[in-house]
C-alpha cells in the first residue's frame, strides 16, 4: 500500500520544504552576524521565549494533521474539512491572545529570564520579542493550514508556500538590514510582514481549494465535538511543548551564566544543527501522514510497515549527510562573523551530535511520530517529560555546576536524551498496548 516509492515521493518535497525552512534559519542567522555577537544572542534569546506560543500552535497543527490524515484514510473528505476549517480557527483565536499577553508583558518576561544580560543585547531582544509577538497570528493562520494540506498528503503545494514564504522573508531581510539599516527592528518588520503575507495568501488558495482539500470561511460557528477530536492531540502536545520550551528556556538562563563565547557558540551550533535535523524532520512528516492514513483505516500490519520503512530511509539519509559534513561543516561555519574561538567551541559541540543522531534520534523521532499517528499521545508526551525533566534538565544542571563541564555538559545531556529516547519509543511501538486506541 505504502512502499518505499510512494513514501519518496512524498518525501522529496517534504525534503526540500525542510531544506528551504532549514537555510531560511542559517541565511538569517548569517545575515544578522553581520551586525555583531550582541545580535546573534538578542535573536536567539528573544526567540526562546516566544517559542512557547509557537509549540501552542505546532500542537494544534499536529492534531489537525492527525485528525485529518485518520479521516481521508477513512474515506470521509467532508469531515476533514470540517477539521481544517475548525482548527484553523481555533489556532489563529488563541495565537491572537497569547500575542497580546506577550507585547503587554514584553519587559517583565525577558528582564525575569535573562537578568544581568548586558543593556545592549536586552534593548535589541525586546524589540525583536515584540516583533515576534505581532508577527504570531500570521503564523498560526499559515501553520494550521499547512497541517490541513500535510493531513491530505498535499507535500507539494506545501513546499511551494513554504519556499515563496522563506524567499520572501530573506528578501525583506536584506531590505531592511542591509540596504535600510534598520538592524533588529528591520528584521522583525520582515517577520512581520512575511508571515502575514503567507497566512493571508495560503487562506485565498484553499478557499478556491487544491486537489486534496478545500476549505470555506473559517469564521463561523465552532463544534465542540470538532475541536474536542483536535484538541484530543492538541492539548497533550501543547504540555509537552511547554516543558520542552520551559525546559530550553531554563538551560538558556545557565548558558547566560556560561559567558557570551557559550551563549553564540550554543546559538550557531543550534541554528546549523537544523541541517542536520533535515532528514528527521521531513521523513517524520511524512510517516505521520502515512501511518494516520493506515491507522484510520484499520490496517495495522501496514501502520508498523511505513514506520520501519521510515526509520531505514531516515538512517541512511541522515548518514551521507552527516559522513560529508567533514568537508563541508568548517567552511559553512567560516561564513559566520564569529571570533575564531566561538567558531572552534561551536564545531567542537557539533561533532557530539554528528557520531549520534543517525541511528538514535532517527529511532527517537520516527517511533515518537508513529505513536502520534495513532493516537497514542498520552503515553508519548509522559515519557517525554519524566525523560526530559530527569536527563536534560538535571542532567545540565549537574554537568555544569557540579562537573562544571560548561557548554559541553548541556550538549551531552542531548546526546543522553536521544538514546534513551529512542529506546523507550521503540520498545512501545514494537508492543501492541497502541493498537487498542479508538480510531475515528
Amino acid at each position: 500500500m505504502y512502499g518505499y516509492k510512494k513514501i519518496i515521493s512524498l518525501l522529496i518535497p517534504s525534503f526540500l520544504e525542510a531544506a528551504s525552512i532549514v537555510l531560511l534559519s542559517i541565511m538569517n542567522t548569517m545575515m544578522v552576524s553581520h551586525l555583531g555577537e550582541s545580535a546573534i544572542n538578542a535573536v536567539n534569546l528573544a526567540s526562546s521565549p516566544g517559542n512557547i506560543v509557537a509549540t501552542v500552535i505546532v500542537a494544534i497543527a499536529a492534531g489537525i494533521t492527525v485528525k485529518i490524515s485518520q479521516l481521508m484514510g477513512k474515506g470521509k473528505p467532508l469531515d476533514a474539512k470540517r477539521f481544517a476549517e475548525q482548527g484553523s480557527l481555533l489556532c489563529l483565536v488563541t495565537t491572537v491572545v497569547l500575542s497580546l499577553l506577550m507585547v503587554l508583558f514584553s519587559s517583565p518576561i525577558l528582564t525575569f529570564l535573562f537578568d544581568g544580560l548586558d543593556h545592549t543585547t536586552m534593548e535589541m531582544a525586546r524589540t525583536f520579542f515584540v516583533c515576534i509577538a505581532f508577527s504570531l497570528p500570521g503564523y498560526a493562520l499559515f501553520h494550521a493550514l499547512l497541517a490541513s494540506l500535510r493531513g491530505a498528503g498535499d507535500f507539494k503545494i506545501i513546499f511551494v508556500a513554504e519556499l515563496l514564504h522563506n524567499v520572501l522573508y530573506l528578501a525583506l531581510g536584506y531590505l531592511f538590514i542591509r540596504v535600510l539599516h534598520m538592524e533588529i527592528l528591520g528584521l522583525g518588520i520582515a517577520l512581520i510582514l512575511c508571515r502575514t503575507t503567507g497566512g493571508g495568501l495560503l487562506y485565498l488558495l484553499l478557499l478556491r481549494g487544491t486537489n486534496c482539500i478545500r476549505i470555506s470561511n473559517i469564521f463561523h460557528r465552532t463544534e465542540k465535538s470538532v475541536l474536542g477530536g483536535i484538541l484530543s492531540i492538541g492539548i497533550p502536545r501543547s504540555i509537552d511543548g511547554f516543558f520542552g520550551t520551559g525546559g530550553a528556556l531554563f538551560l538558556q538562563t545557565i548558558i547566560v551564566s556560561l559567558g557570551s563565547t557559550a551563549i553564540t557558540a550554543n546559538a550557531l551550533g543550534g541554528n546549523l544543527r537544523n541541517f542536520f535535523l533535515l532528514p528527521y524532520s521531513a521523513i517524520g512528516t511524512v510517516a505521520v501522514t502515512l501511518i494516520a492514513h493506515a491507522y484510520g483505516a484499520g490496517n495495522l500490519k501496514e501502520a508498523r510497515r511505513v514506520m520501519w520503512r521510515c526509520t531505514l530511509l531516515t538512517v541512511l539519509i541522515a548518514s551521507v549527510i552527516n559522513l560529508a559534513s567533514i568537508w563541508y561543516l568548517k567552511p559553512l561555519l567560516g561564513l559566520y562573523n564569529a571570533s575564531a574561538e566561538t567558531t572552534a567551541l561551536t564545531l567542537q559541540l557539533l561533532t557530539v551530535t554528528i557520531l549520534f543522531e543517525p541511528i538514535f534520534n532517527t529511532l527517537n523521532l520516527t517511533s515518537w511520530s508513529a505513536l502520534n499517528a495513532v493516537g497514542d499521545v498520552k503515553f508519548a508526551i509522559t515519557a517525554s517529560i519524566i525523560r526530559f525533566c530527569i536527563v536534560r534538565l538535571l542532567g545540565s544542571v549537574l554537568l555544569t555546576r557540579v562537573w562544571h563541564l560548561g557548554i559541553h555538559g548541556i550538549w551531552y545531556t542531548m546526546v543522553a536524551d536521544y538514546v534513551i529516547a529512542s529506546i523507550i519509543f521503540t520498545i512501545r511501538f514494537l508492543g501492541r498496548r497502541w493498537e487498542r486506541v479508538v480510531r475515528i
